[in-house]
């Protein structure tokens, strides 16, 4: 091989091996743009929505409420859940709760009794960003859930149980229940 045509080749590398990483670098950056504004989308309600569930919970002094309690989804459709939470608590000036759906249960419009969705089946139905929040004595925060209907699922009411705990980090971290609230999905 000639000297001119070795240099031609290598210098044929090198510009592959640029645009790749070109390539590369720009897919990483886009994948991570799409993954902030999704975890950004889920952590935002409408500010309506959230007046709406401070209301119900100073209304009713309900420590936890979520609303809508009865959305109507479609298979393959998401749909934002709010759900506020009042720390109560007297003992600290900061507390940190935990979020996070329990069980979401079935029931078939044919009257049969319900069945348990279990995981990881279960994760299909159900987003959220995360999980822990801390929240100044007597004030309130609400916290999004994304409820989905996955393409194949039954028509159906979907139960989703949703536990709001207390996460003490003194000593070895516990939880302690805090309160319940549950949504009761439709999908025609």
């Amino acid at each position: 091989m000639s000297k001119k045509g070795a240099i031609e080749l290598s210098m044929n590398f090198i510009v592959v091996i640029i645009i790749s990483s070109v390539i590369v670098v720009g897919s990483l950056a886009l994948f991570f743009n799409l993954k902030d504004k999704m975890e950004y989308q889920v952590d935002v309600l409408d500010q309506q929505t959230q007046d709406r569930i401070k209301s119900m919970m100073l209304s009713g002094n309900y420590r936890v409420a979520a609303y809508p309690q009865d959305p109507i989804i479609e298979n393959g459709n998401t749909i934002p859940i709010g759900v506020g939470v009042t720390n109560n608590i007297n003992t600290a000036p900061l507390t940190t709760f935990s979020v996070n759906v329990s069980k979401i249960m079935k029931y078939v419009k044919d009257g049969s009794n319900g069945v348990e969705i279990r995981p990881p089946t279960s994760m299909q139905y159900y987003n959220i960003a995360s999980t822990v929040v801390t929240i100044r004595q007597g004030e309130q925060i609400v916290k999004t859930i994304l409820l989905t209907m996955p393409k194949n699922a039954e028509n159906a009411q979907y139960v989703y149980t949703i536990n709001v705990t207390v996460r003490s980090v003194s000593g070895p971290v516990t939880y302690t229940p805090y309160g319940v609230v549950q949504v009761y999905a439709t999908n025609p």
